[in-house]
């Protein structure tokens, strides 16, 4: 008869998390809340659920004590914008002429605001950030470095776009990567579907209650 061998939970001084309940540990979890402006929520294929949603993770996340980033999405100067991002905006929205792109997220409009189902509070953290992933443009990486942060959950608009971006570079630089599956959501219901699964080869994807159980059970221990 063979042995089980137990498992290897350390190499060398690293402790290797292979559980939920390490894995989320609100001591080193951040959440991330990616472009939930109004113009965007009121788009999106699921606005009803994504806002009843998205209201419960917040909730749960700030009665764990878990640090929130809110990624706001800012337009950038024309005048120092590459061709591609152009040219890759007029495929994206269907025209031809580079002028007649529609503008998002005026400073000051109601379009630009965050929607109140996902307001940031007085302890939340607001980035502002025109690139498609919280990892550039923005301070990011230094501040949850420097606040002992090993695991990013995402959540937020939209799901192919600069949640993937965002999720596979918080892969490669070793951070715990989570997804909330029902807590993300897009223009684009198929594309959303593909990107989910594409994801689930470099990060950990989970439903809302996977998570919010976890942390109910860790305040309860």
């Amino acid at each position: 008869m063979i042995s089980k061998l137990p498992r290897v939970k350390q190499i060398g001084q690293r402790v290797i998390y292979d559980e939920l309940r390490e894995i989320l540990e609100p001591e080193h979890t951040a959440l991330v809340v990616w472009n939930t402006q109004n113009s965007l929520v009121s788009k999106i294929f699921n606005t009803e659920e994504f806002k009843a949603n998205m209201g419960k993770l917040i909730a749960s996340a700030r009665m764990a004590h878990i640090l929130i980033f809110f990624n706001r999405y800012s337009t950038s100067d024309p005048s120092f914008e590459f061709p591609w991002a152009f040219y890759i905006s007029m495929l994206r929205n269907g025209i031809t002429d580079p002028l007649r792109l529609p503008r998002y997220f005026d400073p000051g409009t109601e379009d630009d605001s965050i929607h109140p189902c996902v307001s940031p509070g007085m302890y939340d953290t607001v980035l502002k950030n025109s690139s498609m992933s919280i990892f550039y443009g923005t301070r990011f990486e230094h501040m949850i470095r420097a606040a002992g942060i090993t695991t990013i959950l995402f959540s937020g608009i939209g799901t192919e776009l600069g949640i993937e971006n965002s999720v596979r570079d918080s892969s490669m630089r070793g951070f715990y990567t989570i997804v909330c599956s029902d807590c993300v959501s897009s223009f684009n219901r198929p594309a959303h579907d593909v990107s989910l699964r594409n994801m689930g080869n470099v990060a950990v994807v989970l439903k809302l209650s996977e998570i919010t159980d976890t942390w109910l059970r860790a305040r309860s221990a």
